[in-house]
C-alpha cells in the first residue's frame, strides 16, 4: 500500500517554504537543533520541550524528519493490534458501526498520529460514511498550519473535517477544554510525546495519570514512543495507577518504511544536512478502563 506520505508531506513544506520565504539553511538549522534534542544526553533534561514549534522553520523540519515515518509505523501498530486483539477489533468495530468516531490526540504536533489511525481505518474499512472527529491537544497550535493542508491531502472525501486544535501545556493544571476533549474521546492517542516531555519523570508519571482518569470506560489508550528513554515504563506506570488494563503491548520493534517512501525520500538527499527517518525503533501498547 502506497500512500505517498512523504510526497505529501513535502508539497506541504515546499509550498509553505515558498510564500512565508523559509530557506535551506534554515531548516538545517531547526533539524540540528531538534536531532541534537533527542539524543540520549539530551532526553533527560528539558530540551526537547524548550523546542519552539511555535517557528515555522522548526515545524517544517519536523516533518521532513519525522512525520512520514510516525505515521507510517503509527498505522502499522493499529494493524497489528487489531489482528492479533479480538477486544480491540471488537471496539473498532463498534465505532464503526456508529457512524463517527472522536479522536483525542495528547501532545499531537501535526496530528502524525491521527493521520495514521486514519489510515488504518481506511485499511480495514470502507469509511465513506464516517466521521473522524478529533480534537488535539497541543502546546503550540500553530502546527493547525500544517495539519489543514495534509488533511487536505490525505482526505478527500472530506470526513475529517470537523478536527480542531486546543492549547494544552503538559505541566500545567488541565484547563476544562482538555479534560472535556479527554472524556469524551471513543479514542485516546498517546504518541511520541512522553519523549517530548519526559526530562521529569515522575512528574510526567503523574501528569499522565492525572489525564488518564478522565478517559471513559471502555474507549482504548493507543501509547506509541522511542524504545529507548524508559517511556514505555512510564506509561505503564500512570496506567496501572489510573486503573487502566493493558490488552495488547509490542515492544522493542524495529520498523522500516514501505520501499516507495524511501525512494521518494533518497531524492531529497542532496538538498538538505539530515534525511527523514526511515527505521526507527518503537515500543506500543493498548490500555482499556
Amino acid at each position: 500500500m502506497n500512500e505517498r506520505i512523504f510526497f505529501k508531506v513535502m508539497v506541504v513544506i515546499t509550498e509553505k517554504m515558498k510564500t512565508l520565504h523559509v530557506n535551506e539553511q534554515q531548516l538545517d538549522d531547526a533539524m540540528e537543533e531538534i536531532r541534537y534534542a533527542h539524543t540520549i544526553k539530551s532526553l533527560s533534561t528539558c530540551r526537547t520541550s524548550n523546542l519552539n514549534y511555535g517557528q515555522l522553520n522548526y515545524r517544517c523540519a519536523y516533518l521532513f524528519r519525522h512525520f512520514t515515518c510516525i505515521a507510517v509505523v503509527t498505522r502499522r501498530m493499529w494493524h497489528r493490534f487489531y489482528s492479533a486483539n479480538n477486544e480491540i477489533s471488537f471496539a473498532i468495530d463498534l465505532l464503526m458501526a456508529q457512524g463517527s468516531v472522536n479522536v483525542c490526540s495528547i501532545g499531537g504536533g501535526p496530528a502524525t498520529d491521527l493521520l495514521g489511525f486514519y489510515m488504518f481505518l481506511t485499511l480495514n474499512y470502507d469509511i465513506s460514511h464516517v466521521q473522524i472527529n478529533g480534537v488535539i491537544l497541543e502546546k503550540h497550535i500553530q502546527w493547525m498550519d500544517m495539519f489543514a493542508p495534509l488533511r487536505q491531502l490525505f482526505n478527500r472525501s472530506n470526513n475529517m473535517a470537523n478536527v480542531k486544535y486546543s492549547f494544552f501545556d503538559f505541566f500545567d493544571t488541565p484547563g476544562v477544554n482538555a479534560v472535556k476533549a479527554i472524556a469524551s474521546a471513543d479514542v485516546v492517542s498517546i504518541v511520541k510525546f512522553l519523549s517530548a516531555v519526559g526530562y521529569d519523570r515522575n512528574k510526567s508519571e503523574r501528569k499522565i495519570e492525572v489525564l488518564l482518569k478522565s478517559v471513559g470506560h471502555g474507549v482504548p489508550v493507543f501509547f506509541m514512543d522511542n524504545s529507548g528513554g524508559g517511556y514505555m515504563r512510564s506509561m505503564e506506570n500512570a496506567a496501572r495507577n489510573a486503573q487502566f488494563r493493558l490488552i495488547a503491548k509490542i515492544e522493542h520493534k524495529q520498523m522500516r518504511v514501505p520501499c516507495g517512501e524511501k525512494i521518494e525520500m533518497d531524492r531529497w538527499n542532496q538538498y538538505f544536512v539530515l534525511n527523514p527517518q526511515k527505521n526507527p525503533c518503537v515500543s506500543a501498547a493498548v490500555w482499556i478502563r
